[in-house]
């Protein structure tokens, strides 16, 4: 929807058109006369003068992966030897001379409230969070709600900003109604802001409303005004000396007087000498030289010095941008780096965000692409320098700022983060990383209820494949949920495969699981799920596997962009979330579930598919619990997965058989484990348990997959469908190689490596085709007459593929087709197999005498093979 002026559009209005140049409704949903001109009406309107705005609803930028509730830290950091302090603007209250200036009723929002967006991906506006609105200090409930976030964050006090023109004050307001006002807990101190008041907000000698003028007598008014301050018990202190910050002590000819009246007026009150901190900007860069305790720093004076490079030009400008822009992430890394201590009493500041742009429009400068874990990481760094540079009593770590929002510069929450930059100070002082809020849960209280959504399209779906629907139901009978919360279910339909539960009246529920499509899961992931939308208060969806997709992107914590909602096979709700929209979208990781879709192939006509699992005593079942059930989504086909287990402790083996007891006594899924045992009980004979499984297999097909490895839910489907086709006894698929942290359960990406090799001269010059990737018809091969090694560590798949495929008898054409079916999960947290190994190690591998001697087999059988 546009608004014009209608000078605006006269030429557009102009153009020799008529109703019969348009098509009759209903029209197609692009490429048309009229969406033609409704692209033209921008580019007449940007040849008339004035400007061209695009108006918001709210957030300019929906992405809110780092939003945040608060968090209560206030136990832990309490005592803490580091004390964070934050600069605090008092211009949120109407003042007489802002009303000359700027117009009747400005204040700090009124700016804040006029900006837009000068490039694809700005974040502005930058809205305040509904917690405490566009509020105005005009009253102690906006100070006592302020002193209650600071608490719970670990934010020890204010820096008041103080506006003392040679008597004149200027929003001193707020800073009064705190000292008339002694229960308000917030510990407080000033920062003499002297330069001049101009009316761009700049400080400079120019459009000067309000200027600066020293002398002895000022010097003397300005710290008896400040006396009744000192003396608050609120009032932050350094061994007893009350703390004075100056911002401009350069701007002061005189200083040292100032410092020495400022000293003798305190004796006179009976109080210590002021601790005076000199703001190392415009000049300034050594506190000794204005006769001043300590020096603050204040990042982005210099905009880094060129040291981090300019950005502007890489963005797509909606207007042209006089200004600067610099990389968050960059600036932190450059003033974060900066860990030689000085021989003066030094004290670290940084900012959470920065832009000026509602002061200063497209003239603003401004920080691009900062997150709450990158100012973290940079506030640790402080906390570090802090302590082992500083004095317990001096430990002092400023933040600029609580609430500078005409300068984007404020750890009050806003509608995009929510309380993530204040939870950041709380995790940064108590020791605990950013990510340790990933999977973050709590307990579900009995009382909890909980409406099991599935809407009638799955259940109609599900009826057209009864194993399938078999294998959904199961998996809810099977869930935990049941036990932990009062759950009622939507559909009658559904209700009627639940015999084994007596689904409660939940009423108006606490919660919502919905179901968007069908899939499998573990018995514990819907009650994660809830578990931590319970905590965090975000939709959470699981950890789902089961296309060729790219995977999603989740950040330290769990959080994953809002689309997710519409891929995920089901969501978790909370009824505040639902009815007030979702700030937030957390993925639980180790929550898992598997894609699958109903088949076409009648039950009794799917074929039945081995697939051999080799595990071992220090393998990890979590892992073979994911392959399983990657087997169990499997769709048209059914599975025997074939365990071969080598050296497993009687613990192991009852984990093993209760593992099993997860996925029932269907017909369609029937585990089965052959045992091994190496002949020190240390060994490895992976190619024996390989082997000898494959001998023991008793359908027609059969399949290998490594325990910690993925296969999609169409892999066997399409892999028959080839055998068939092609009337040949094996068939390949592609796989990916997934990047996989394991101790997070976070797949990071999936790359095509393997997407080489289309023949079988190829294959025997080459391996191309991962343990995983193919499927073998065993009524065409025969797999008795193989030889292998028991000692065959390395290459054992590839030295017995070289004996069953021949030029004739495998689908080399399917290869050219690259399908892919599954992944080789990369897990870049723990060792691995040669062929996804890192290059070190592969060197070291490579060069091993084990190694060497099954490469020099594999040679041996090439050349027997080519005598044939």
């Amino acid at each position: 929807m546009f608004w014009a002026r209608g000078n605006a559009l006269s030429e557009f209005l102009t153009l020799p058109l008529t109703v019969n140049d348009f098509p009759l409704e209903p029209i197609a949903s692009d490429g048309t006369i009229a969406h033609a001109l409704e692209r033209l009406i921008l580019l007449f309107a940007d040849r008339a003068e004035g400007e061209i705005f695009r108006l918001y609803q709210s957030d300019s930028i929906k992405d809110y992966r780092y939003y945040e509730k608060q968090e209560d830290f206030s136990s832990d950091t309490k005592s803490s030897d580091v004390k964070i302090l934050s600069y605090y603007l008092p211009q949120f209250h109407p003042t007489p001379e802002n009303d000359e200036w700027h117009g009747k009723g400005f204040t700090e929002w009124t700016k804040v409230r006029a900006t837009n967006p000068l490039f694809e991906g700005h974040y502005q506006q930058h809205i305040p969070h509904s917690d405490t609105g566009y509020y105005l200090l005009d009253s102690p409930s906006v100070m006592r709600l302020q002193a209650d976030q600071m608490k719970k964050s670990g934010v020890y006090g204010q820096v008041f900003y103080h506006y003392w023109f040679g008597g004149r004050l200027i929003l001193e307001e707020p800073a009064q109604m705190l000292l008339a006002n002694r229960d308000i807990p917030m510990p407080f101190c000033f920062c003499w802001a002297n330069e001049n008041w101009t009316k761009r907000w700049d400080g400079n000698e120019s459009e000067i409303l309000l200027g600066q003028k020293y002398s002895t007598e000022d010097a003397q008014a300005f710290i008896r005004y400040l006396i009744p301050f000192f003396k608050d018990e609120r009032y932050i202190k350094v061994d007893g000396r009350p703390v004075l910050f100056v911002y401009r002590p350069s701007h002061i000819d005189t200083a040292r007087e100032y410092v020495a009246v400022w000293r003798r007026v305190c004796e006179e009150e009976g109080l210590q000498a002021p601790y005076i901190v000199a703001v190392l900007t415009r000049g300034a860069t050594d506190p000794r030289e204005f006769d001043m305790d300590a020096g603050v720093e204040r990042v982005l004076h210099d905009w880094t010095s060129g040291a981090v490079p300019e950005m502007k030009d890489e963005l797509k400008q909606y207007v042209p941008m006089q200004g600067s822009v610099l990389s968050y992430q960059k600036v932190a890394e450059f003033y974060g780096s900066q860990t030689e201590p000085k021989d003066f009493t030094y004290l670290r500041s940084v900012v959470p965000m920065w832009d000026n742009t509602p002061r200063y429009n497209d003239a603003g400068i401004m920080l691009h692409g900062g997150t709450p874990p990158v100012f973290q990481k940079w506030l640790e760094n402080s906390i570090d320098f802090s302590r082992k540079h500083l004095s317990e009593s001096e430990r002092f770590i400023v933040v600029n700022a609580w609430n500078e929002w005409a300068e984007g510069a404020h750890l009050e929450p806003d509608t995009r983060h929510g309380y993530a930059y204040l939870n950041s100070i709380g995790r940064a002082l108590t020791g605990k990383e950013y990510s340790c809020a990933l999977n973050d849960e709590a307990e579900i209280a009995p009382e909890t209820t909980v409406l099991l959504s599935v809407p009638d399209f799955i259940i109609d779906g599900l009826k057209g494949d009864p194993v399938l629907f078999e294998k959904f139901a199961w998996c809810l009978k099977n869930s935990t949920i049941f036990r932990k919360a009062r759950v009622s279910v939507s559909s009658s339909r559904l209700a009627e495969q639940l015999t084994d539960i007596v689904p409660q009246d939940a009423g108006s529920p606490d919660f919502t699981i919905e179901f968007h499509s069908p899939c499998v899961f573990t018995s514990t992931t819907l009650e994660k799920m809830l578990r931590t939308a319970a905590k965090t208060g975000a939709a959470v969806i699981p950890n789902f596997y089961g296309d060729d997709k790219p995977f999603l992107n989740v950040t330290e914590n769990g959080s994953v962009d809002a689309g997710s909602l519409y891929t995920s096979p089901v969501v978790v709700f909370s009824h505040e979330a639902k009815t007030g929209g979702f700030t937030n979208v957390r993925m639980r990781t180790d929550a898992r579930c598997f894609l699958s879709n109903p088949s076409i192939v009648k039950p009794a006509d799917r074929p039945l598919i081995t697939t051999v699992i080799r595990i071992h005593n220090a393998a990890d079942f979590t892992e073979l619990r994911n392959a399983l059930y990657s087997l169990f989504a499997m769709m048209g086909c059914n599975i025997v997965p074939l365990i071969a287990a080598q050296d497993l402790s009687d613990e192991k083996k009852s984990e093993l058989d209760h593992l099993l007891t997860e996925f029932g006594t269907s017909e369609y899924f029937r585990p089965q484990i052959m045992h091994f045992v190496s002949p020190d009980g240390k060994g490895d004979v992976r190619s024996k348990m390989l082997n000898e499984a494959l001998r023991a297999v008793k359908t027609r097909y059969a399949g290998i997959l490594d325990y910690d490895d993925l296969l999609l839910p169409t892999a066997y489907e399409y892999l028959v469908s080839r055998l068939k086709a092609t009337n040949t006894a094996i068939s390949f698929g592609r796989t990916f190689v997934a990047r996989y942290l394991s101790g997070k359960n976070v797949f990071l990406d999936r790359s095509k490596v393997y997407e080489y090799g289309y023949s079988f001269e190829e294959f025997v010059s080459n391996n191309h085709a991962p343990i995983h990737s193919f499927l073998l018809d065993l009524s065409c091969l025969n797999i008795k007459n193989t030889r292998y090694f028991d000692d065959h560590k390395y290459m054992e798949d590839y030295y017995l593929m070289l004996q069953l495929v021949t030029k004739e008898n495998a689908d080399w054409e399917g290869l050219k087709l690259n399908k892919y079916i599954g992944d080789y999960i990369h897990a870049i947290d723990r060792e691995h197999t040669l062929a996804i190994s890192g290059d070190d190690k592969r060197l070291t591998i490579s060069k091993s005498e084990e190694f060497l001697k099954c490469e020099q087999r594999i040679r041996d059988l090439k050349v027997e093979m080519s005598y044939k």
